[in-house]
């Protein structure tokens, strides 16, 4: 069975290897990119399961930026996002209105079993190959 591939954006090298490492070890495929301005394209040609974003990337495109512009495009616009973030305080983390977007926020520090959780279920929801979103 091929395993779902978990594609993680993170700016923070140590902590995208750590991910990529511990969704290996939970028997995920995990594609990492560290450049937002590129994901874009990326995550449109790879179409992950899930896309695991951290919201204060920096650069030219923020984390924010990043997912306005998946959910703009029509080909990645149903992939879910899991928004990892140190900024607990922002009250639109803990909106009724995010998962209706495709949207979960999972704050720091958090337990990579919260996450394995989390990603399980999306994994678990995702359409059957073919299927209409």
């Amino acid at each position: 069975m091929v395993q779902p591939v978990i594609a993680v954006v993170d700016d923070n090298q140590p902590f995208l290897e750590l991910l990529g490492n511990v969704l290996a070890a939970q028997g995920y495929c995990s594609f990492t990119l560290a450049d937002a301005r590129e994901a874009v394209s990326a995550l449109r040609n790879v179409k992950p399961a899930v896309i695991l974003l951290t919201a204060n990337l920096g650069g030219r495109l923020n984390g924010w930026e990043l997912f306005s512009a998946l959910r703009s495009d029509p080909d990645t616009r149903n992939i879910p996002v899991i928004v990892i973030s140190g900024d607990a305080g922002n009250p639109l983390h803990d909106s009724a209105l995010l998962p209706a977007c495709g949207l979960d926020v999972l704050h720091k520090p958090f337990h990579w079993s919260v996450l394995r959780a989390r990603i399980e279920e999306l994994v678990q929801n995702m359409p059957a190959p073919g299927a209409r979103a």
